[in-house]
Order: C-alpha cells, then sequence, then structure tokens
C-alpha cells in the first residue's frame, strides 16, 4: 500500500496544526462514564448515530471540553463505546453534568445545569471509540456541539455515506491516517471556530464556516480504492481559507468535479485540482491560487474557471497535469474557458503553455499588459487586448478590472 508521509508536505504556512486544547488549570475531582451502542441493533432497528449536547455558549465561561474520535482496541464488544470523564475544580459541579442515551434515537447526548459562580472550571472529555475489527456500514452519524473541541482520529473499517458535524465555539481537527475513510460525504460547519487538519475525499467535501479559519490539506483515496470526486465547497465569510492537496499521490485521470471556494473578508491560499469547474471568490480579500486541470478534452468535456475580487487582488497560475494520462487528445486545457474579474485592485493571471483559446483583457482605469509568445489575430484599444493562442483553441477567456492593473502571462513556449 502506497503511504502518505506528513514530511512529504510543508505544513508550516498552512492551517493545519492540532490545536492545543485548553482545560482547567486544575482539577480536584472526577467521574467517569461509559456507554455503549450497537448502531444497528438498538430497539429503534435505526442504523445511523449521533451525539449532540445542549450546552449554551454562554456557559463557556465555567464549562469546556474536548470529543475525540477514535479506534477502539480489539477486545471491544459493542460498535461504539462513549466514555464521558469529567473534571472539575469543585466536586459539587461533577452532578451538574448530565450524560444520557437518548429515548428517541440511537444518539448520546449531554447537558449541564449551569451555575454561575466566578472561579469554577468544569471540563468533560468525551472519547467516542469505534469498533476496529467489524466492519460496519452507515448511512450517516455525526456531531453537534456548542462549545466542545473535536479532534477526529480514528482509522477504521466502517462504511459511512455521510459524516455531518456541527460546532459553534471550538475547533475540527482531521487527524493524518494512512487508511482513513471517514465519509463518502464530509460536511462541517462552524460558527466562531477553526477547522484544521487532513482530509481524504471520495465525493463530496463540504466545509462552512462563518468567523475563523479553515485550513486543510486534500488527499485522494488511497490505490485500490476508486473513488469519484463530485464537488469541494469551503465557504469562510469572515476568515482565511487555506487549501492544498496532496499533487504528488493524486490519480493521473480525468475528474469532472466542481469546486467552490469563496469568503467575504478573508484572504484564500489554494493549490487544488481543477475538473469540470472551479469558482474562487472573495469580496475583500486576496486570492492567491494555484490549479492543475485534470479535466477529460477527450470526452469533450468543457471545464470553467472563475475568479473574483472587489477590493482585493488576485494572483492565479493555471497548469495542466501530466498529458501522458489522458488518451489521444491528452491536453485538458484545450477546453478551458474562464473569467477573472477585480474591480479594485491588481490581477495577475498565468496560464500554461498548454492552454489555447481567445483571451480578451480589458481595464477601466490603470495599467494593462499581455505578454504572450504564438500569439494570433491581435486586436489591441484603450484598455482593451484580445488574442488568440494556438490553432484548435476556441474557448473564451476574459479577464477585467474596473481600477488597478493587469497583467496576462501567455509567454512559455510549448
Amino acid at each position: 500500500m502506497l503511504q502518505f508521509s506528513k514530511s512529504d508536505f510543508d505544513t508550516d504556512k498552512m492551517l493545519v496544526h492540532r490545536i492545543p486544547h485548553e482545560g482547567c488549570p486544575s482539577t480536584t475531582a472526577s467521574e467517569t462514564r461509559h456507554y455503549e451502542f450497537n448502531v444497528t441493533h438498538e430497539r429503534t432497528g435505526k442504523n445511523w448515530w449521533y451525539f449532540r449536547d445542549h450546552f449554551d455558549p454562554k456557559w463557556r465561561k465555567n464549562l469546556r471540553g474536548l470529543i475525540t474520535i477514535d479506534q477502539g482496541n480489539y477486545n471491544q464488544t459493542s460498535d461504539i463505546e462513549v466514555h464521558v470523564i469529567i473534571s472539575s475544580n469543585d466536586e459539587r459541579d461533577l452532578e451538574n453534568l448530565k450524560s444520557f442515551k437518548s429515548s428517541v434515537d440511537p444518539a448520546m447526548e449531554l447537558d449541564y445545569n449551569f451555575e454561575d459562580i466566578d472561579g469554577l472550571c468544569t471540563e468533560v472529555e468525551v472519547r467516542i471509540l469505534l469498533r476496529s475489527w467489524y466492519s460496519r456500514s452507515l448511512p450517516c452519524w455525526g456531531i453537534d456541539t456548542s462549545i466542545l473541541d473535536i479532534e477526529y482520529l480514528a482509522e477504521y473499517i466502517w462504511e459511512v455515506d455521510t459524516f455531518e458535524a456541527h460546532i459553534t465555539y471550538g475547533y475540527f481537527y482531521m487527524e493524518w491516517q494512512n487508511n482513513s475513510i471517514v465519509a463518502h460525504n464530509i460536511s462541517v460547519s462552524s460558527q466562531y471556530g477553526t477547522m484544521t487538519g487532513w482530509w481524504f475525499l471520495d465525493q463530496y467535501l463540504q466545509l462552512n464556516n462563518k468567523e475563523g479559519g479553515i485550513g486543510v490539506f486534500l488527499f485522494p483515496r488511497h490505490p485500490g480504492h476508486p473513488f469519484d470526486l463530485k464537488g469541494i465547497s469551503l465557504i469562510n465569510e469572515s476568515g482565511e481559507i487555506f487549501v492544498r492537496y496532496a499533487m504528488a499521490y493524486w490519480p493521473m485521470r480525468s475528474f469532472a468535479h466542481e469546486t467552490t471556494i469563496k469568503t467575504t473578508s478573508g484572504d484564500i491560499f489554494a493549490w487544488i485540482p481543477h475538473g469540470k469547474k472551479t469558482d474562487i471568490s472573495s469580496t475583500g480579500g486576496n486570492i492567491d491560487v494555484s490549479m492543475v486541470a485534470y479535466s477529460d478534452t477527450a470526452l469533450g468535456m468543457a471545464n470553467e474557471i472563475y475568479t473574483r475580487s472587489i477590493t482585493g487582488d488576485i494572483y492565479l497560475y493555471l497548469d495542466s497535469s501530466q498529458p501522458e494520462s489522458f488518451g489521444e487528445y491528452p491536453n485538458p486545457l484545450l477546453n478551458t474557458s474562464g473569467r477573472h474579474t477585480v474591480s479594485e485592485g491588481k490581477l495577475r493571471v498565468s496560464y500554461a503553455p498548454q492552454w489555447w483559446g481567445v483571451m480578451e483583457v480589458r481595464i477601466e482605469k490603470g495599467t494593462l499588459e499581455l505578454n504572450g509568445s504564438h500569439l494570433e489575430n491581435v486586436n489591441v484599444g484603450e484598455g482593451y487586448v484580445k488574442a488568440k493562442r494556438g490553432k484548435i483553441g476556441t474557448f473564451y477567456t476574459k479577464a477585467d478590472v474596473g481600477t488597478g492593473s493587469i497583467y496576462i502571462d501567455l509567454s512559455q513556449e510549448k
């Protein structure tokens, strides 16, 4: 089996590090509770499972905690074991933390009798252990927490259709595992938290944040496990997005997925695989993106690239994946069209020499430069340049700037 190594990637420039969990400074009392679930044999007959708490965010004054998802040992007899470990600097507060099995659904739940006491600190650690030696198939399982951090550490053999999680405060961290198959579809949302780690892709990945950071490495499923990537969506209202894919391990074949990366005020730093469509936008942040095209020209599949910023700068580099992987017509960039727009700022676009098509560039106020080789049908006007590159490229790319500067580089030799 091909093994991935963390040393292959420069994590210093990415927000993928495990964030140190902040527990109580000191505790004097603790209590442990234990629960077991067999997800396909509970009395409800439902083969899905959920963890949720009923905490109010204002309880963070006195309450904090961590959820870890890991694989159990080989002696584990139930599908899921949950260990709830409560620690506090006041023994009387232990009983205020309520943990129980849901009476309606196959779910584990927590609640808390909050008392507004200065200096009180109570911490809850929830360990969710998945049976590692016996495969389970689940349509869905998930976590919903208001104030707890989440660390996903499991390496297991379950087949999960959808994994979903929501955090209000706190962080979600996905650990590196060489055999991780979290789910075919992953959906994680946050209000004021951070999402980081290493994520193995299958069909869909959706990460949504309101205020906080997103920093992820993207990996394909391992050799011998074909996957049909359909979509990547990373959306952050008020924070930065860092995303990078493991190009060295990415299968050299065509992909038809769609990618959306969007921020309102945060910067975007991305190195991603481009399939059928890529749409990257920021209202007030900068965009710095490199993408590698994997679309299949042999099937006549057109692919589109959109980048937009209102008051930020855009730096885009487009490259082609290894051409010998795509059959008789190996060039994914023959059918690539794009639209790159900046209202106020700089626009820098560089297309690889494999790109053939028509480039139309406009600017209302500022400087414009088109640097290219083997260009035909060049038409130059005030704040305007249009040119064609290649014999069969008929797809259009437009680049527009309101006020600022624009530089298009098509100069590399084939």
